[in-house]
């Protein structure tokens, strides 16, 4: 993760953190009304959103959507528990995301399917634990799955690309 900086730009639902490498994290404000359907910027005072903070929108129980653009590169850890109606997370063929971290989507129990994109490289520990997810295609560039990932979720199906680079 990238060097955080004490630069934090707000607006009335989501607050942005400056990061060292010039980009923002995004977050919701504390006790912000967030909408049912959220949709991430891909860009915020000039400058790239690229990652979404820890704990960003955690507990925000009305979530059913969010829609990622293509230059988020890292989801941060428990970014989306506890978001009990998050049933769609919208993620573009052409992202970047390379990281899915700790418990980001933990008690998610809407969610039944997720794209993961080709740049995906590591899966955090208990990432999809206690979700409702049941198919999920795990990208060739997957490097690493954390303990736990799927603990306890409805996961039925699971694929693997024929030039995985997983090893057991």
């Amino acid at each position: 993760n990238p060097d955080k900086l004490d630069v934090v730009w707000g607006c009335d639902r989501y607050e942005y953190t400056l990061l060292g490498d010039g980009t923002y994290s995004i977050k919701a404000k504390v006790g912000a009304t967030i909408p049912n359907d959220v949709i991430i910027p891909s860009t915020a005072y000039g400058r790239v959103v690229a990652h979404i903070g820890e704990d960003a929108f955690s507990g925000y129980t009305n979530i059913t959507s969010v829609t990622l653009p293509d230059s988020i590169i890292t989801i941060g850890d428990y970014a989306f528990a506890n978001c009990s109606m998050l049933g769609t997370v919208n993620i573009g063929e052409n992202s970047q995301l390379t990281s899915i971290g700790m418990e980001a989507f933990y008690e998610v129990t809407e969610i039944v399917t997720m794209f993961l994109p080709n740049s995906l490289k590591t899966i955090g520990d208990s990432a999809f634990a206690l979700s409702s997810i049941e198919t999920l295609a795990i990208p060739d560039n997957v490097t690493s799955i954390g303990y736990e990932a799927f603990y306890e979720s409805n996961l039925r199906q699971i694929t693997f690309g024929a030039n995985s680079k997983l090893s057991i």
